[in-house]
């Protein structure tokens, strides 16, 4: 957590509970739910199709229902070149990247598929630099050296699964 916040940078969290309470807490709360998401995965009996259409069907319908309190009904329906372009990144890259995580998931666990996810800046940071030509600063090498150390120590812990299962 430390290299990530010394690539975000300090002014990142530098108005935490000043600004916008609720999207700050609608942030933590994504954390929660991908979280327990991902223990739900390991422990319900479910195939990956159904369980990714419930997870995405409960979140789509509570996303919405808290827009309509918050936003109000709309007075207009979005056009159809919306709601197909709606429909197709629900289903086919959501729902897709869903049904891959549900199946790593299960295969490497959840801390391991978590310290994979943990490596995306490492990676956003490497390919910035050289196919950007992007400038890297000190601090992002000492907050890449702390992301990598982070993955290495977290992994020490994480306990071998067993094949047979």
């Amino acid at each position: 957590m430390a290299g990530i916040l010394l690539i975000v940078g300090p002014d990142a969290i530098g108005n935490l509970g000043s600004t916008s309470f609720i999207a700050q807490l609608a942030i933590i709360a994504s954390g929660f739910c991908y979280v327990s998401g991902g223990i739900l995965i390991r422990r319900v009996d479910m195939k990956p199709i159904p369980f990714t259409t419930l997870a995405l069907g409960l979140g789509a319908t509570c996303l919405i229902a808290i827009a309509i309190i918050v936003e109000g009904i709309p007075s207009q329906l979005p056009g159809m070149k919306a709601s197909l372009a709606l429909l197709w990144l629900g289903c086919f890259p959501t729902g897709l990247a869903y049904v891959l995580r549900f199946y790593l998931v299960r295969r490497v666990g959840v801390s391991t598929f978590a310290i994979g996810m943990n490596a995306i800046p490492v990676f956003g940071i490497i390919f910035g630099a050289i196919l950007l030509n992007e400038a890297v600063e000190m601090t992002t090498i000492i907050a890449l050296c702390l992301v990598i150390s982070g993955l290495f120590v977290a992994r020490l812990g994480t306990p071998k699964l067993d094949p047979a299962k």
